[in-house]
């Protein structure tokens, strides 16, 4: 990274931040499948590393943006603030009413998803006011059981998929967190070892 600058860098992690989203569009576009009920479909989208490396990739442009991200003023922390809450917002709204079939059939939601996260990364970063709600300890226990709560939501979605949107939500960090204290805490207590 040193050899090619940070602004190489952020060249490379724009490139492929933007590689993905059009290669998951024109994969949906040209695959004759339902987007709700071809698992084939969904699955490829939802899962390939090369249909969803825009959002690491998007990490990677913000870690090399820092430098400008991070200069100090009042002006850049309310942009960095307000672009933060719209991404909360947005993020809400997605995980309230979306179904995995409506952002595979919208592939371009998933750009949007990674984007209002990476806002909310940055305004948490530079110790805005969106950092002390996401200090809050129920948002810092759903931190917690995030791996779980990826692995399982996926399965509780298509298996509870006559479920009301919420009702699925709370099954799934349910089994998270139970998954946290009978698998993952047992292995962190080891690692401490």
């Amino acid at each position: 990274a040193m050899r090619w600058g940070v602004r190489g860098v952020g060249l490379v992690a724009a490139a492929l931040s933007l590689g993905p989203a059009i290669w998951r569009s024109l994969y949906v576009a040209g695959h004759p499948g339902n987007p709700y009920s071809d698992p084939e479909l969904w699955t490829r989208v939802y899962f390939a590393p090369d249909m969803r490396f825009d959002a690491i990739a998007l990490g990677c442009l913000a870690g090399a943006g820092w430098s400008f991200l991070s200069t100090p003023g009042r002006r850049a922390d309310l942009v960095a603030l307000g672009t933060g809450l719209l991404g909360a917002v947005w993020l809400a709204d997605v995980c309230l009413n979306a179904e995995i079939g409506t952002l595979v059939s919208q592939p371009l939601l998933f750009s949007a998803t990674s984007l209002a996260s990476t806002a909310i990364v940055v305004a948490a970063a530079r110790e805005t006011r969106l950092l002390r709600p996401l200090e809050w300890m129920p948002l810092v226990a759903l931190g917690r059981i995030s791996y779980g709560l990826y692995l399982y939501h996926v399965i509780v979605f298509v298996g509870l998929d006559a479920w009301p949107v919420a009702v699925r939500w709370l099954v799934a960090i349910g089994l998270a967190a139970a998954s946290f204290q009978v698998w993952e805490r047992p292995f962190l207590r080891l690692k401490r070892r």
